[in-house]
Parts: C-alpha cells; structure tokens; sequence
C-alpha cells in the first residue's frame, strides 16, 4: 500500500495529472478487477447465495458510505501531496489508529487495553518527528498547515473506512465490499477533474505505468489484504499496523524520490515501530460478533 503515494506523486509530477484525476484512475483501473476477484471468491467459496448488488437507489446509498469514505481519503491525500512530500502526506493521513480505536469502542464494544492507547502515543511521537524531519518545506513547521489539514481530513475519512469495512464484512465478504467502495469512488470521483479543470489523461507513458501500478499493487493487492485483515482483526489492530504505511513510503520516497533519509528520521521510524508493535499487542484480537443484519432489505 506504501507504494500508492509514491506512484500517485510520480503521475502528478511527471505526467501533469492532478489529485482527483489520478484518484479517479486509481479506482477506475482497479475497480472491474476487484469485481471479478468477488465473484470469482463468491463461486470458489461455493456460497449458496450469490453476490447481489445493490438494486435500489436506497441501498446504494446505504452500501455506499465506504466509497464516499474511500473517495474522500484519496482525494485529501493527493491533493496534500500538491504542498508537501509523499511522506508527509502520508504521514497525516495515516493518524488515524486513535480515531478508529475509540470510535471501535463506542460503535461496536471492542474495548482496548492501556497497551494500545500507549503504543499509539508512542508511534504518533514517532509520526511527528518524521514528520518534522522530513526533507524540505513541511508545512507544519513552517507555518502553513494547508497540506496537513488537508491530510488530516483525509486522515478522518480513513477511519470512517476502516470502521465502515469492518462493519460491512459482517454481512460481506472483504473481497465484495473493497469491490464496491472502489467502484463507488470512481463513480464519485468522475466528474471532479473536469469540475475542476485537471487533466483525465496522462502526458506521458510514465504517467500511464504509474496509475496502473497504483491500481494494481496498492488498490487490488493492498486493500484487498486490508479487507481481509480488518474482517479477522479488530478494527484497532488494523488502523495500529497501518502506522507503518508512512515508514514504508518514507523508505520508498528515499529510494524513488530520491528523499534522503537522515538519522533523525531513521531514529524516528524506529520509534513508529516500537509503537505499532505495543499498539498491536494492546489492540483486540478479533471481531465482535454481531446478531443484526448489515444487508440491506431489496426492494
């Protein structure tokens, strides 16, 4: 998933695409891909129900509140990436492990232990120094909080993703609810780059093979795996792991980007780690089970 920043910045700063252009291709590509994994998962399961879209105006409002989430994260994070580096945008959007560990708690019982509320400081202590070390203008730092505000909507939104995605999958499969939120998204997202004069196309080749390793590896492949995760594990434990995306695409920037990486942010990322790791061990394990029907009643 660390990669998705990292192409998402080359696309922007190499093939002229704007924010909510690149986020629109991101779901558009991986969108049909994600629908034939869900109906090919349903069939290989040997469900005796099959996938049923939903089929009223209703419904898809209902089943769509991932996709608005999704929408929105992506398109706050790439427009972050317009006033600070990958890594810092990342970084922001990813606060979202606290959010989603008390909100767990109220919404659905899963009640973590101190460890996890200590492990989340510590590795936000982390995010922070990153964050402060990060090569350039940061604008936390010197005064212009626009690209993290941004981010931190972003940041918002990607809890209210993993709490949707963990609700869904009760009723779903991981595979058909990560199918759905992405198309949603680009239904959502198609219309944005012309309301707001960006390009639908890429410059260049680069361009093209940015966007599709995007969709590929970070959408397909990343949370597709983030689904399934956060079906298995509490919604805490999910949002805590996910506090290592920014290290990786710190390490990635450094190595794509060519943002070096000093000792006070390799100082830093240990800190994330050791975070992460106690957030994870205070974290619950598992999901509640729940009686009530998330599906929704088809007209």
């Amino acid at each position: 998933m660390a990669t998705g920043p990292i192409l998402a910045s080359v696309a922007m700063r190499q093939a002229g695409m704007g924010p909510f252009g690149t986020a629109f291709w991101r779901f558009a590509i991986a969108a049909p891909l994600l629908i034939v994994l869900a109906i090919a998962g349903r069939r290989r399961s040997q469900e005796q129900t099959p996938f049923v879209w939903p089929k009223t105006f209703a419904n898809w409002l209902w089943i769509g509140g991932p996709g608005v989430a999704l929408a929105l994260v992506m398109g706050a994070w790439f427009t972050a990436m317009l006033y600070t580096t990958a890594a810092a945008a990342t970084i922001m959007t990813n606060m979202q492990a606290p959010m989603v560990g008390l909100a767990a708690w109220v919404l659905f019982g899963q009640r973590p232990r101190w460890l996890f509320f200590a492990g989340t400081c510590i590795a936000i202590v982390g995010v922070v120094g990153l964050l402060i070390a990060e090569p350039g203008p940061i604008t936390m730092v010197g005064g212009n909080v626009t690209g993290d505000l941004i981010a931190l909507i972003g940041a918002v939104a990607y809890a209210a993703y993993l709490l949707q995605i963990a609700r869904f999958s009760r009723s779903y499969k991981p595979a058909e609810v990560i199918a759905m939120a992405a198309t949603v998204a680009a239904v959502l997202l198609l219309p944005l780059p012309a309301l707001l004069g960006e390009p639908y196309l890429p410059s260049n080749a680069t361009g093209w093979w940015s966007l599709v390793g995007m969709s590929l590896v970070a959408q397909v492949f990343g949370h597709s795996a983030l689904g399934w995760a956060v079906a298995r594990v509490s919604s805490a434990a999910s949002a805590s792991v996910l506090l290592v995306q920014p290290v990786a695409t710190a390490i990635l920037g450094w190595l794509v980007l060519h943002e070096l990486l000093d000792a006070w942010q390799i100082g830093a990322i240990g800190v994330i780690l050791v975070g992460v790791f106690l957030a994870k061990r205070g974290a619950p394990t598992t999901q509640p089970d729940e009686n009530t029907p998330d599906r929704p009643v088809s007209s």
